[in-house]
C-alpha cells in the first residue's frame, strides 16, 4: 500500500465523518481514526491467530458416579419433563419406603412446571430402593429421579 492510498483514505475519514476506517491489504493492516481532529495511523504486518491450547477440564471426584455398585441390576424412573422435583411427601402423600413394591401405575413423585404438579408413574415393576432428586431440585428431561431393583 502506497502513500497515496492512505492520504486518500484518509481524505474519506475525514470527509465523511466517520470515527475510525480499517484496511487490510496483503498482509498490510491500516487503522485510521479521527477523533474530533485528532489522527492517528497504524501500518504493521497482519498477526495470524493460532489456536490456543486449552487444558482439558478436571472432574471432581464427588462428580464421577460411584461405580462399586453393579448399577446393570437397577432400573430408574426418568423426569418425563424439564421442572421441579417433588416427593410424595410434599405431594401430601404417602412417601415410599425402602423395599416398598410398586407396580407401573404407581405414582412415585411429581414435577411441578407452571405452577402444576404432574404426577411421575413408575412404569414399570420393581422395588423402591431411594430417591436420587431432593425435593425442590430442578430436573431435566431424562434425568434419573426414583432406583428401583427388578421384583
Amino acid at each position: 500500500m502506497d502513500i497515496n492510498t492512505i492520504l486518500e483514505l484518509s481524505a474519506i475519514v475525514k470527509s465523511q465523518g466517520l470515527t475510525a476506517l480499517e484496511v487490510d491489504e496483503n498482509g498490510v493492516r491500516i487503522r485510521l481514526e479521527n477523533d474530533g481532529g485528532a489522527k492517528s495511523a497504524f501500518i504493521g504486518s497482519a498477526v495470524t491467530a493460532s489456536p490456543a491450547s486449552i487444558p482439558a477440564p478436571q472432574v471432581s471426584e464427588q462428580a464421577q458416579p460411584d461405580k462399586t455398585e453393579d448399577d446393570s441390576s437397577y432400573t430408574y424412573v426418568k423426569a418425563p419433563m424439564v421442572g421441579i422435583f417433588r416427593s410424595l411427601e410434599k405431594m401430601g402423600k404417602k412417601p415410599l419406603e425402602a423395599g416398598v413394591a410398586v407396580s407401573p401405575d404407581t405414582v412415585v413423585c411429581g414435577i411441578e412446571a407452571m405452577k402444576m404438579v404432574c404426577d411421575v408413574k413408575a412404569e414399570c415393576p420393581g422395588i423402591f430402593v431411594e430417591t436420587l432428586a431432593s425435593d425442590g431440585e430442578q430436573v431435566e428431561f431424562g434425568q434419573e429421579l426414583i432406583r428401583l431393583t427388578a421384583n
